[in-house]
């Protein structure tokens, strides 16, 4: 988990394409059935054929035409022969693809308020929804290139990724993922979206950020705000530690997601940012059932994260002495389960997924769209099936497996394929329609009844 200085969540994966070739890909129909006799939602339908492509191109369009932007071979990244193209890969983006992609952003934006509104008009939007709205219509977008930390975090230069930043609120798309095809950069939006709006991040304040000026970098740099430089002077080349990361940092943010109180009130003195009132919401009505579900699902993956972190033990112990009890106890309130990574990027690829459904109805995209929308996570699930392994993060995100069938939760990407449910029960995911969306007047967080359509979230 990031430090909450900067907490950067990836919508990456690794490291083998999904199908054989686009042709297959666009050849595999499941036959449509009777309805009672439809084929269970499992991960083979969008991943039917894997074999290793360790030796084709890095884009694996055999035709322009087969998609608007690059096929990306994930096999490549796990082959040090192939450093230099993906280092060429990560390299500049052409205009016409940077343009391409901030327009989808604002698809996204559009998509992501339409899931959440339930498309009603504003005047019927709950109190609740108005908060979740305006949080993502003050995110903020960008193409990055592969010296930033959207990009360069992990020290994986080359492979399509995005990142969502609570400390700019902002989402950055990095060259490598504005290069490939248009479906799969929306999903990687939507997931990054997902992630300025989950329980964790919406229990913060939103901060907004004012111009900085000269008056400013003084008012920052003087002693009374604990920033003062080690020589007094106001040169930024003496900024030290902090004053590097605040008051540079300040010079392009509009707003962010508090994670300091002690950092906005010194801003708020200086007259740089104020609380942007009733912008957080204590608990998400509508996101009630998942959340639930998430920390049954993954409170004993957290516990070991837990032991690891604090007392460099793979699994928590039963018997703690009291300064481990001391340590793990002062840990948890700082990083408590509803903010752990895996339930993070679970709701984010389940936002991303009914939002993607949303998106991939209003353009007429039929299932060969939705592969194309899941080209990365495919790839992933098909090296665990090559190697026999899951090769996600284990610590970060959910099995590749669950991430496909998350994104087949939603009924309109069940019709896309022509099958029903899903191969595991019980599962968590957002409602194809939020609860709460519409109820005009209704107070956010105050609702005790679960959600009547959970589709699965009830553990």
């Amino acid at each position: 988990m990031k430090s909450n200085a900067l907490v950067v969540a990836f919508f990456r994966v690794a490291t083998l394409i999904a199908v054989s070739s686009l042709s297959e890909a666009k050849n595999f129909a499941p036959a449509r059935k009777p309805a009672n006799d439809l084929p269970v939602c499992r991960a083979e339908l969008i991943a039917p054929r894997c074999r290793d492509l360790s030796k084709s191109p890095l884009d694996l369009r055999t035709h322009k035409s087969d998609a608007d932007g690059v096929l990306f071979n994930y096999f490549h990244i796990t082959k040090s022969k192939h450093a230099g193209t993906l280092r060429k890969y990560a390299s500049d983006v052409s205009e016409s693809d940077r343009k391409r992609t901030m327009a989808l952003t604002e698809e996204a934006r559009k998509h992501a308020i339409r899931y959440l509104t339930g498309n009603r008009p504003e005047d019927q939007w709950s109190e609740e929804t108005k908060r979740l709205v305006l949080r993502v219509n003050a995110l903020t977008f960008r193409v990055s290139d592969a010296s930033s930390g959207d990009c360069y975090d992990s020290g994986d230069p080359g492979i399509p990724q995005a990142a969502y930043s609570p400390s700019e609120h902002s989402v950055g798309v990095c060259n490598s993922m504005a290069k490939t095809n248009s479906e799969m950069i929306m999903t990687s939006l939507l997931h990054e979206i997902g992630h300025a709006l989950s329980p964790c991040n919406m229990k913060r304040k939103l901060v907004r950020h004012n111009e900085v000026d000269d008056s400013l970098l003084r008012c920052l740099s003087s002693g009374n705000n604990g920033l003062s430089t080690s020589s007094g002077g106001e040169d930024p080349s003496e900024y030290t530690g902090a004053q590097t990361q605040i008051v540079t940092h300040l010079r392009d943010v509009k707003y962010s997601v508090e994670m300091s109180s002690e950092n906005t009130d010194m801003l708020i003195r200086c007259g740089a940012a104020e609380r942007v009132l009733d912008s957080d919401l204590k608990e998400v009505a509508s996101f009630r059932a998942i959340e639930s579900c998430l920390q049954k699902r993954y409170a004993n993956d957290y516990e070991n994260y837990v032991a690891w972190s604090t007392i460099r033990v793979d699994v928590m112990p039963r018997g703690l002495i009291p300064r481990e009890v001391e340590l793990i106890s002062n840990f948890k309130k700082r990083n408590p389960l509803e903010c752990y990574q895996k339930c993070e990027e679970h709701f984010a690829d389940s936002f991303s997924a009914q939002a993607l459904a949303s998106w991939l109805s209003a353009n007429n995209r039929d299932q060969r769209g939705l592969r194309l929308a899941l080209h990365d996570l495919a790839s992933s699930y098909c090296v665990g099936r090559v190697e026999n392994k899951n090769i996600s993060n284990p610590h970060i995100y959910p099995l590749d497996e669950d991430r496909l069938l998350t994104y087949l939760t939603p009924k309109a990407n069940k019709a896309l394929l022509g099958c029903i449910d899903l191969s595991k029960k019980n599962f968590c995911a957002l409602p194809d329609d939020l609860p709460f969306a519409g109820i005009s007047g209704s107070r956010p967080g105050t609702r005790s009844d679960a959600p009547t359509d959970s589709r699965g979230t009830a553990p």
